[in-house]
């Protein structure tokens, strides 16, 4: 029992026992004598600690007092000490088992000084080792259990890692035996899943032998592009037509020729295929055909297109001076590009020219005759064959059209009509007068060139004023005060109070309606969102009168004589 500070005036001295009592109220009791009462006189009254007992026979109760001497304090001090410790001790040694490393109790057994009593830190320290071996064998056993669960359909990878790291710590504490058992316990479920798996592979691969179903790949550097699911081809090796199932797309970061990639680095396309039904095979072969054709006519339309550049090398002139042909012709076979590279052939009402570009950096720009963009070009030309200029008309069309089936870059060209053609050969070389037949405007003169001969050429443009209720032949839209208040309703009803309750100086009628209908929120219409005030009839307030007797100005705006606006 804890001592306690009592306080008690002494009434008399006996032999063993001070009679006393607790001031103002009273209280008798019996203090034993010893090193500490020893000297109490009676009358005078005492503050000390000491042991209180009370003690009841029949219907009394006597209280006796054993002053407790500084050893004795010392002692219960430590005894009281020490039961702390034993009872944290037990909590933390409780939750060891379980592998839990009780936090809150080692800090509690800290600060009461367990540090000071070796046998009870010596407890402390094999409880929490106790609480860390516990918790990787209860860490091992659980995650044991998920891989288990997982079986045999799945292998919980993240649940091998935790078994993993638990067998570690184990081993890392000097307990092989034990990291033995659960690393033997998740080496047979891993058994387990792989027979599982092999049994569903080779069950998978089975029906689909039976169903005629493989896979075929190629690398990126070997020119492979990624299978799409669904796509349907013929298949190299096998010269069969298949459709893909499933693709994979594989990525090597380095030694990509050792893997077939083609490259250093690059990816592997594969597919898993399967032999094309009958209508899939019937329309794969159809487009089959149709690119073959493709090809066979871009491969007949290049080589005649060859033929016509050799034809007029050989054939024809090469002229020294420096030629414009592009001035007065067009372009066919374009393929020229920004580097000074490509050529083209240019029809004029009286040559066909062939055209090799000649601006590229190391090129001899001092052999071009043809003006270009660039440096120049070299050119050669013939008398105007129309035969000639049909070929290469029709050839330059098909080029265009099916360029997709071919890498080279032919340009797309705005072909002249017949007729326009023939009246353009046939038109004499001098300027045509424009005769206006509407009012016109004199906007300046420009100069057109003729026969190489710069002219004076008016230029005439007619003045038109743009009717938009006309445009492009539409009909007015003739709008109804219902179409208005169907518009009205669908806004939203912060937009309608809004508008009617502020004004807006873009306001429309109904004849007038259309910018309304389009932004309703930056014009008014009259009669539907124009704000509506309230007039009082009534006499108009007059003039505030402030505190100090002067009267203050109006500024709520104009009043009206004989209405009051709310």
């Amino acid at each position: 029992m804890e001592p306690k500070s009592v306080t008690y005036k002494i009434l008399s001295v006996g032999r063993k026992w001070l009679q006393a009592e607790v001031p103002e109220k009273g209280w008798k009791a019996n203090i034993e004598i010893n090193n500490i009462s020893e000297n109490f006189k009676p009358g005078d009254t005492y503050t000390f600690d000491a042991n209180v007992e009370h003690k009841v026979s029949g219907k009394f109760r006597k209280v006796y007092v054993y002053p407790a001497t500084n050893e004795q304090k010392k002692s219960m001090k430590d005894e009281k000490v020490k039961s702390e410790l034993h009872r944290w001790l037990g909590y933390v040694e409780e939750k060891a088992e379980t592998g839990y490393k009780y936090e809150k109790g080692i800090a509690k057994l800290q600060e009461i000084g367990i540090s000071s009593h070796p046998d009870l830190n010596g407890r402390l320290n094999q409880a929490i080792k106790k609480a860390s071996i516990n918790r990787s064998i209860e860490d091992a056993k659980r995650a044991l259990g998920w891989v288990e669960d997982k079986l045999p359909n799945y292998w919980y990878r993240n649940g091998e890692d935790k078994v993993l790291l638990a067998v570690n710590t184990l081993r890392g504490k000097g307990l092989e035996a034990e990291a033995d058992k659960y690393k033997e316990r998740l080496d047979a479920l891993k058994n387990q899943y792989e027979g599982a798996l092999k049994k569903r592979d080779d069950k998978a691969q089975q029906e689909e032998h039976e169903a005629g179903i493989y896979i075929v790949s190629c690398g990126e550097g070997y020119g492979g592009n990624p299978y799409k699911d669904g796509e349907t081809f013929r298949d190299k090796k096998t010269n069969e037509v298949v459709t893909v199932i499933s693709n994979k797309q594989t990525y090597f970061r380095e030694d990509g020729l050792s893997f077939g990639v083609g490259d250093d680095s690059g990816y592997i396309y594969s597919a898993k295929v399967r032999p094309a039904t009958e209508q899939e095979k019937k329309v794969f072969e159809e487009k089959e055909s149709q690119e073959k054709e493709y090809a066979r006519k871009v491969t007949d339309a290049k080589a005649a297109i060859q033929k016509h550049r050799d034809y007029i090398k050989s054939s024809g002139e090469r002229p020294v001076d420096d030629n414009n042909p592009d001035k007065e012709g067009y372009r066919l076979a374009d393929t020229h590009n920004i580097y000074g590279g490509g050529d083209w052939f240019t029809v004029t009402p009286t040559h066909i020219w062939y055209i090799r570009n000649n601006g590229a950096d190391g090129d001899n720009w001092a052999l071009n005759n043809v003006r270009t963009g660039g440096a120049g070009a070299i050119g050669w030309r013939i008398p105007y064959n129309k035969d000639i200029e049909t070929d290469l008309i029709n050839t330059t069309k098909l080029l265009v059209d099916y360029t997709k089936y071919t890498c080279d870059p032919v340009r797309a060209f705005k072909n002249k009509d017949k007729e326009e053609v023939e009246k353009a050969r046939s038109k004499p070389k001098n300027i045509e007068i424009i005769q206006p037949t509407e009012p016109t405007e004199d906007r300046g003169s420009v100069v057109k060139v003729v026969d190489d001969k710069p002219t004076k050429e008016k230029r005439i443009v007619k003045v038109v004023q743009k009717d938009h209720s006309k445009a492009a032949g539409k009909p007015k839209i003739t709008v109804t005060r219902v179409d208005i208040e169907e518009i009205q309703a669908k806004r939203s009803e912060r937009a309608r109070k809004t508008d009617a309750a502020r004004s807006n100086k873009n306001t429309r009628t109904f004849d007038n309606a259309g910018p309304w209908m389009r932004h309703p929120d930056r014009y008014d219409l009259k009669g539907v969102d124009t704000p509506k005030k309230k007039i009082v009839k009534g006499k108009a307030p007059g003039p505030r009168i402030k505190k100090n007797g002067t009267i203050s100005r109006n500024r709520g705006g104009r009043r009206v004589p004989g209405v009051v606006s709310r």
